[in-house]
């Protein structure tokens, strides 16, 4: 070739360049089956492709939803009313009236001391008028003082029953549990057939919180003399609270067959509740 030949050439050369090669890892487009250079695959990056696969999904979605509520959702026929709620009138509860019994929390009945008039024949004139200040002061609500008069009164006759059951009743208004039942037991151990002794420790002993000794002494009162009317009322309250319907009315219409009662309505009330927990 003549060197005029070469020259045109490379002239020529000059004014058509070839675009630069880019590295194929640039783009997406090759590998196996894609047609590897410049020319064979897409330009693309990986991630707009990705891109766009998820913006085709999200409105296909949207689309469906749309078409969902506009022409597949069931139609409703307009706002529900709700039914209203039938009421019944009925009628109040009735108001239970409590029978007013008293509680063997409360030790009652308690025996209150003999009054002076009908003190026995077997007290001592020595202490006698003692014991009689004594149940005065102690009617008249004058705990302290009765205490004083039955506690001389045994310790000038210490052997009589009864001047220890009075001090015991005296140390009870005192709140002087222990007190109260020793002196009790000291009236009882004089005199183990004393009704009023033994059924006002029994209802001590429910006062302490021993209500299965309370029971036992009750019974030994009704035993000393089955018509004591204290000891059966006692004895049908506490069978009553433990459910023995049977032996609590039992004791009941023995409290009322021996008791003498001053109010008759109240007699009529206790009468009343024996019907109702008649088993």
């Amino acid at each position: 070739m003549s060197l005029i030949h070469k020259a045109l050439k490379k002239a020529e050369g000059e004014r058509n360049p070839q675009p630069p090669q880019v590295p194929e890892e640039h783009f997406v487009g090759g590998g196996e089956g894609g047609g590897g250079g410049s020319t064979g695959g897409s330009t693309f990056p990986r991630r707009a492709s990705w891109s766009r696969v998820a913006l085709l999904v999200l409105l296909w979605v949207a689309l469906g939803s749309v078409a969902y509520w506009k022409f597949l959702m069931p139609k409703r026929s307009g706002p529900q009313e709700i039914p209203p709620v039938a009421t019944t009138d009925l009628p109040p509860p009735p108001v239970v009236e409590q029978t007013p019994l008293p509680s063997p929390t409360a030790a009652v009945p308690a025996v209150t001391p003999v009054p002076a008039t009908t003190t026995p024949t077997d007290v001592p004139e020595s202490i006698a008028s003692v014991i009689q200040e004594g149940e005065t002061l102690f009617a008249a609500g004058k705990f302290p003082e009765a205490l004083e008069q039955f506690k001389l009164a045994t310790e000038k006759e210490p052997s009589v029953a009864l001047a220890w059951n009075d001090l015991g009743l005296a140390h009870k208004k005192q709140d002087n549990h222990e007190a109260a039942e020793a002196a009790y037991n000291k009236a009882i151990e004089l005199n183990a057939a004393y009704p009023e002794a033994l059924n006002n420790l029994g209802a001590l002993k429910i006062a302490m919180g021993d209500r299965l000794a309370a029971a036992l002494l009750f019974r030994k009162a009704i035993e000393a003399d089955a018509k004591y009317p204290d000891a059966h009322f006692n004895l049908a309250l506490l069978m009553e609270e433990e459910g023995n319907w049977r032996s609590a009315v039992e004791e009941y219409k023995a409290y009322l067959v021996h008791a003498q009662f001053s109010d008759v309505a109240f007699r009529q009330r206790i009468e009343q509740h024996v019907e109702e927990i008649v088993p």
